[in-house]
């Protein structure tokens, strides 16, 4: 019942897109502690007030099987071929993954616009993100190099390459403690640079470095990369 709903109080700011002359405003809010569910909310300044969406909230169950697709492309078409063969599969997927650039150019207006239709075409699927643009930064994942979510009983983090080598190794030294805090059944580490790279052009050395010998520590069963 939205007549009980209650109001966060977030930040707010205006994106200008210079290249169409477009903008629109950008909300951001923070919710922790909520109970396994089903949330419904609505975004506004107090006067105008988007359509109701909702959220869910799943219950982390040790033992639950999870089940989650990889994909790389970001092409709206194409995607939709995956997303479509996703949804005739059988599986019950608890998540996605999309490790390609999913924005070409974040001064452009229409790219978002294209963006979203493509993440869209995932319904109410969860759909995690390496870098989301691609001059670099992570726009979906609150602009941090590392975050995490769980699914059931399995850790899922998310490393965002950055050349900083004291950001990278901050980044990963919390991944570590995040994924041996709780005796997790899966931990799954998903970056956005190949640690593994046989193509000297594209092998970035600092992951290269980094990223295994952290993976080992923190005992990660899988490693996914862009």
């Amino acid at each position: 019942d939205m007549a009980d709903a209650v109001i966060y109080t977030g930040t707010s700011s205006v994106q200008y897109y210079h290249t169409s002359l477009a903008a629109n405003r950008v909300n951001t809010v923070t919710v922790t502690d909520l109970a396994p569910g089903v949330y419904y909310y609505q975004v506004g300044d107090g006067t105008v007030w988007s359509e109701p969406m909702a959220f869910t909230v799943k219950e982390s169950t040790a033992g639950t099987p999870v089940s989650f697709a990889i994909t790389s492309n970001a092409d709206a078409a194409k995607l939709a071929l995956v997303t479509g063969a996703m949804a005739n599969s059988g599986v019950q997927y608890d998540f996605a993954v999309q490790t390609e650039h999913l924005i070409s150019d974040p001064a452009t207006y229409d790219a978002w616009l294209n963006a979203m239709a493509s993440y869209e075409s995932f319904g109410g699927l969860d759909v995690l993100h390496t870098t989301a643009r691609e001059n670099g930064g992570c726009i979906l994942n609150n602009e941090a190099v590392y975050s995490y979510s769980v699914y059931g009983n399995v850790f899922v983090a998310i490393v965002n390459y950055t050349s900083d080598e004291a950001e990278m190794e901050a980044a990963l030294k919390d991944m570590t403690m995040d994924a041996k805090a709780s005796d997790y059944d899966y931990r799954v580490l998903i970056v956005n640079r190949s640690p593994a790279a046989t193509d000297a052009e594209a092998a970035e050395e600092l992951a290269a470095e980094l990223i295994p010998t952290t993976a080992e520590r923190a005992s990660m069963d899988l490693v996914v990369s862009g």
